[in-house]
């Protein structure tokens, strides 16, 4: 045997079986990685509904961030499956409690507090005493044995409000875990300056960060507004493609957006404006993919049942009713009158609550109210 040859022979076997077996073991370890931070990002999400949306989407679906990689916004996630669920078929419906501080005033005043100038009984000093007495009756409403499973199916927030607590709670935690009610957040900045028969939605360029802020406070859908005063084709055509756009810009986060172009109920030709505006919201569910969902709130409309056909959709999860200004008893009889059709009222919801009253007739009178919405709801 020529040992001179044989050695540089074994060396070189045994190199290549150090490099395949090194290899091998990096293979090993990565492998171990990748499982070990799914897993450990798998256990975070399950604690936390929202993190798991948030990872999804930091993930991206091919590379582009915010694009959610569900079939559908709400699908992988438990909670937010019960929520889709509890929104399509259960009875009740959506309260709105979503003043900003623009109409909080107004609010506060109908309950029975004002300004220090305003000359009422309760009164408040500035803005962030406003705010805050804004919330306690928004908590006082949601703490109410009468505000529960059953009647309610969800709530729309003003951001200010899913910032606070309620019992010592996060309000939009309260609002699921003790009365099963599925938050949404008003997700808007105002109305534009009125042009073409329509007031549009101001531009949000912050609206993606708005809506991170939500998910993480564990917010489900959106609401968004705008506001049609005339029978304008062309004004009507850009409002409902606004809406869409930003619907679209909601889901991709991964929430359900509340479509509300409201019809103003004092337009001298609202039954007009009302007849241009279903083919228009038809023709932008045409525009989303295929398992995209949403919600529309509509003004009561002047013919009966004229947007049954929406509910037919299948990207449309409910379509609910918005007061618009109709006091309690003509908002539940336009209501009766649009079978399929849930409430979302705020002033209506709010009326003959007064700060003077005792917890017993403030419990009878929200009582009462979500009794004749929830019958006229269901008819």
């Amino acid at each position: 045997m020529d040992l001179g040859q044989t050695m540089p022979q074994k060396e070189r076997c045994s190199k290549k079986h150090f490099l395949a077996l090194t290899l091998l073991v990096g293979l090993g370890c990565v492998g171990l990685w990748c499982s070990v931070s799914d897993t450990a990002v798998m256990n975070m999400a399950a604690f936390t509904p929202s993190l798991q949306r948030s990872v999804m989407n930091a993930r991206g679906c091919g590379g582009l961030r915010g694009v959610a990689c569900s079939a559908s916004q709400v699908a992988g996630n438990a909670v937010k499956e019960e929520q889709l669920r509890k929104m399509t078929q259960d009875s009740g419906f959506i309260s709105a409690l979503d003043e900003s501080g623009g109409t909080s005033p107004k609010t506060l005043a109908a309950y029975g507090v004002t300004d220090k100038d305003g000359g009422g009984k309760v009164t408040y000093k500035d803005d962030d005493e406003m705010m805050s007495m804004v919330h306690d009756l928004r908590a006082k409403i949601m703490m109410n044995p009468m505000y529960k499973e059953g009647s309610i199916i969800g709530a729309i927030l003003f951001e200010d409000t899913i910032n606070r607590d309620v019992e010592g709670m996060p309000t939009t935690q309260y609002l699921w875990e003790k009365k099963k009610v599925v938050p949404f957040l008003k997700s808007d900045v105002g109305l534009a300056p009125p042009a073409d028969g329509v007031q549009m939605m101001k531009d949000h360029p912050g609206l993606e960060d708005m809506l991170d802020r939500g998910l993480a406070k564990g917010v489900w859908g959106t609401k968004q507004r705008s506001q049609i005063q005339a029978a304008n084709p062309e004004g009507i055509k850009k409002l409902v493609a606004q809406q869409f756009e930003f619907g679209k810009r909601t889901i991709a986060k991964g929430m359900i957006p509340i479509l509300e172009p409201e019809v103003d109920i004092n337009a001298k030709d609202k039954a007009a404006i009302e007849d241009l505006l279903l083919p228009e919201l038809q023709a932008g569910l045409k525009t989303l993919g295929a398992d995209d969902k949403v919600i529309f709130k509509l003004t009561l409309p002047e013919k009966a049942n004229l947007y049954k056909p929406l509910m037919e959709d299948p990207h449309v999860v409910r379509v609910v009713a918005l007061s618009g200004g109709y006091d309690l008893t003509e908002s539940n009889k336009r209501l009766a009158q649009n079978n399929g059709m849930i409430a979302s009222f705020s002033r209506t919801l709010r009326e003959g609550l007064r700060v003077e009253q005792s917890d017993e007739e403030f419990t009878k009178t929200l009582g009462a109210t979500l009794d004749a919405v929830n019958k006229a709801s269901s008819t």
